[in-house]
Order: C-alpha cells, then structure tokens, then sequence
C-alpha cells in the first residue's frame, strides 16, 4: 500500500508526534524502550490514543483508549476513517498528488455508521469520533502496531494503512507507520529475501527479469515457483512432504502458533537442530548442534526502525564452534555450490549488490557510528532516517478498501465467549532464553509459580458469573474440541473474552481439532474443571 515493507519513521522521531495512536500491543512488556519514548511524547503534550481487547500499563496515560471487542479492528478504524470524511477533514492535496484508488476507498467508507460501528465494537462513539478527529487535525501523528497482528486480521492493517493516507501522515517526521518488530532481524531476514515469494530486497520470485539478475550474479538458476512458509511446514498439510528440516535458534515444538510441530518433525528422515540451550525441539531432533553467541562473533543485524547495525566480536567461541556463514558456506561448497567468502563483510558487499538499498552499507562505516538505516545507498551513504522525505515519486500509495465486518466471529448461548489467542505478556516459560536469563526469571517469577502450566486471562465479572476464582482449573469448549488450563483474573481482558497466549502448548490443536490451525478468535464456553 505505500510500496515499502517497513517502519517508515525513527523511533527517537515519536518525540515529534503531536497524535500517536497504539494499536493492540502492550507496548509496556513488549518493547519497554519504545513504551518510554511514547510516554514522553505523552509528558511532552503529545494525545496518546490506545486500542485494542486488553489494557496495560500504557492505557493508564493514554487520553483515549478503545477497548474494542476482539476481531473489531478494523471495523474500528473503518468508522474513524468515516468520522474523517464526514466531517470533511480528508487531506486532499496529498491523496490527489500521491495516492491512487482514493475513490474505490470512498465507495466502501460510506457503508460505515458511526453509531452502529460503536455497538459492535463495544466502544463509546464519542471516544471513537474524538479519536479520530483529533488523529485527522493533528500536525504529524504516529501509528504504531505490532507485526504479529498480520499473522491475525490483515484487514486491520489495511485499515489503519487507509487512515494514514487519508490524512496524509506520511513522509513527515514523527509521522507514519510504526510496523513493531520484536525481535531484531524480522526485519532484517525479510530484507533479506527469507519470505516464501520474495527475493533479496523485496523482489518478486515470479518476475523474470528479477529473477535473471539475480541468476547471472549467483551463477545458478532460481525456480520460480514461491517456496512455503514455516507454518506450512510445520502443520499437518506440510507432514511428510519435508524431508529435512535445520532449524536455527528456533524452538517450534513449545508454541501452540506452529499447531502440531512435533508430528511434522517426527515425519523427517533428518531434523537438525542449532541453540544456545537444549529446548523441546530437540527431543525430536537426529541432530542437536551448539551454535555462537552475541559477541562471539562478527554480525550484522536490521531493527525495527530499518537500522542496519554491526555486532563486534569480543570474545572467542568455545572450541569447535565456527560463525553461522561459514558453516552455511561449507555446507554449501559440500553440495556442489562456489561459495567462497573470506569474512562476513564479503557476505556484507555482496548483499548491498543484490539489494541496492543496502549498498551503501558496509562493515567500515558501520563500525564508526551507530549503524544506518536503509534505503543506505551509495548516493545517500547516511541513510534514511524517515521515508519518502524527498519527492515522492507519482501516485505511489495506493488505497485498498477494507468491506463493513461487523463481528469476525459471533457467538451463542452455547458458546457465549470470544478465545484469542495472542501473544503472552511473558513469552511464557517455555521460551528457553527466560530459563536461562536472571533478569527475566527475576521479571516473570510470580507470574510463573502461580501459572506454570500457563493461563486462561478471564475478565473478573465474568469469572463470578462461572463461580471460578484465580488459580481454578477451568476447560474451554469450542464446537470442535475443548482445552483444560488455569484461570487468571484480570481487569485487563475484556469482559466477554479470554485471553489465552500462544505458547501455551497444543492449545490451539486441541481446542480447533486437528485439521485446523491458524484461527485467533475461537468461540467457547468455559466451564470449572472438577478436581
């Protein structure tokens, strides 16, 4: 929709943001650091609009929060984007020089009603007009997101991406979208070409002349049927078409998100796996390999801001343990492949070849200072610290019109509640590195020992309506299969939802049954489990 597959602005920019709008991520847990710059944006005078189906610590600063019913983002921001053109507010300027299918947009906008938009999402429409008319007058305005959301609702995406354009947030600094990695290089590996059909710099695998240059430069063909994703491998459709499996510093087996990944891995005739620590995965591995540490050697990585940084090594590796691209390098020559790279930052050069936004990144100037942020060009060997500042090259944004859906998923008398299923504030203890990280562990501890199987978060009101106190064991009934676990109440989940993490093992198979995976919101009934 803006032709760029990134966080368009920098983080330290939110200092700038008159409007910052926090979507469905708690910001708090998640990504403290960012939660700090949003908090004294706010201190500042910035207005902080907050939503989403839980609160946080966020929330308590926020001037607006829309505690949205699950599945009703997008109808949401659907309803703002119509307070907008209501009252006339649209940034026409931008949308006529810039964007394209503006009117297609309009077409569907017109299907939203505030007042019965307000009713499904289970928020006052006061609070939703007064976001939405403070977002559309502001100078320069920030949203912010988590990219887990895409494995969820895309439409909401598309939402929010259609808000911006309408008020031409975009190309301003302290003003854009805010796409929340948490994890350095999701970023970086997607750049790097690691989706299904996708090539080095975003390129399309289907696109013949993409794909020859990238055959005269690796000096091999390239097929140009996509590959699969991750969670297709390690479901019941990919069971028994993977072969071999390497999976580095990954740890499928503990989430519920990859549904049946033991299963999948069992089928393999070789399942490799590479980790700082011993993990579930590794009890259906043939082969378990150590791998380098941070510091341990020489690496380059890509934050969320789209920061290209360089990790020095400082110590040596125990004996035995090589980098990971000599050993991908060996590996390869073994299959017949001419890789021949002397260090990383031959790796380095190469990669600013293949995807021009990086060249003018390389391991001497990012040694010097704290890295830089792409398009790094050769003409522009500073970086970007936000896109589109410059001239804006035709109607390069494109609006997507998101259809009225009131509920996603409607419930019943015989499944009165909405499951979702999301991440956990603590990435729960089935996460290795929490084992093995002192602060962490000294974070987490409570929550831990009252929880050590994981939770069921349960909205206090509704709690009393069962007759189910903290710490219960309750089981959850959906129409196609039932989970037990353990209750915990909380004022943040929504009253009328659950909230139950991803890493809460094979939930999501035993709740959906076993041809299914991939669904958030799941209707249930919950009920006390006897003793």
């Amino acid at each position: 929709m803006i032709g760029a597959p990134a966080t368009t602005n920098s983080f330290h920019e939110l200092a700038q943001s008159e409007v910052i709008i926090v979507s469905s991520v708690d910001l708090g847990k998640r990504l403290p650091t960012i939660a700090g710059a949003v908090i004294r944006a706010k201190l500042k005078g910035a207005k902080l609009i907050v939503t989403g189906t839980r609160s946080h610590r966020v929330v308590k600063n926020a001037d607006i929060f829309l505690q949205n019913k699950p599945g009703a983002d997008s109808l949401l921001y659907g309803a703002m984007a119509k307070v907008i053109v209501d009252h006339g507010l649209m940034n026409l300027p931008f949308i006529k020089k810039h964007c394209r299918d503006y009117d297609k947009f309009i077409a569907t906008v017109v299907n939203y009603d505030l007042l019965e938009a307000a009713e499904a999402c289970g928020v006052h429409a006061d609070l939703i007009e007064a976001a939405a008319l403070a977002y559309a007058r502001a100078g320069s305005a920030a949203i912010l997101y988590s990219t887990g959301l895409e494995y969820g609702d895309t439409d909401s995406i598309k939402a929010m991406v259609n808000l911006c354009l309408l008020s031409g947030h975009i190309g301003k600094e302290g003003s854009g979208i805010f796409a929340l990695t948490e994890h350095n290089n999701l970023q970086g590996a997607c750049d790097m070409g690691m989706l299904p059909d996708r090539l080095p710099g975003y390129g399309a695998v289907r696109d013949d002349l993409i794909r020859s240059e990238f055959e005269k430069q690796w000096k091999t063909g390239i097929p140009s049927r996509p590959g699969v994703a991750a969670k297709w491998v390690l479901s019941d459709r990919g069971k028994g078409s993977i072969h071999a499996v390497w999976l580095c510093r990954y740890d499928p087996v503990s989430t519920a998100f990859f549904g049946n990944a033991a299963d999948c891995l069992e089928q393999c005739d070789l399942v490799i796996l590479q980790h700082l620590f011993l993990t579930e995965t590794a009890k259906y591995a043939h082969v378990v390999l150590p791998t380098a540490m941070f510091g341990e050697e020489q690496v380059t990585f890509t934050s969320g801001e789209r920061r290209i940084q360089l990790a020095k090594q400082v110590i040596d590796p125990p004996s035995g343990i090589t980098p990971a691209w000599q050993q991908i390098m060996r590996i390869a020559q073994d299959m017949g492949a001419d890789w021949k790279y002397d260090s990383a930052a031959d790796i380095m050069d190469e990669i600013g070849t293949v995807a021009p936004f990086y060249s003018g990144a390389n391991y001497e100037n990012l040694a010097r200072e704290y890295g830089r942020q792409w398009p790094c060009t050769k003409d522009r060997p500073l970086g970007t610290p936000f896109l589109f500042s410059e001239d804006i090259p035709g109607h390069t944004f494109k609006f997507i019109p998101v259809e009225r859906h009131d509920e996603a998923v409607v419930t019943n008398k015989d499944y009165p509640l909405l499951l979702v299923l999301g991440h956990s504030l603590y990435y729960w203890h089935r996460n290795v590195l929490i084992k093995h990280s002192e602060t962490l562990r000294r974070e987490y501890q409570a929550p831990l020992l009252d929880y050590p199987e994981g939770f069921a978060g349960i909205n206090p009101d509704d709690a009393k309506k069962y007759g189910i106190h903290d710490g219960d064991r309750i089981r959850l009934r959906s129409d196609t299969g039932s989970t037990v676990t353990v209750a915990a109440l909380s004022h943040e989940v929504r009253s009328g939802a659950l909230f139950m993490p991803f890493f809460v093992k094979q939930v999501e198979q035993q709740i959906l049954g076993p041809q299914k995976s991939g669904v958030h919101l799941i209707r249930v009934c919950v009920e006390k489990e006897e003793e």
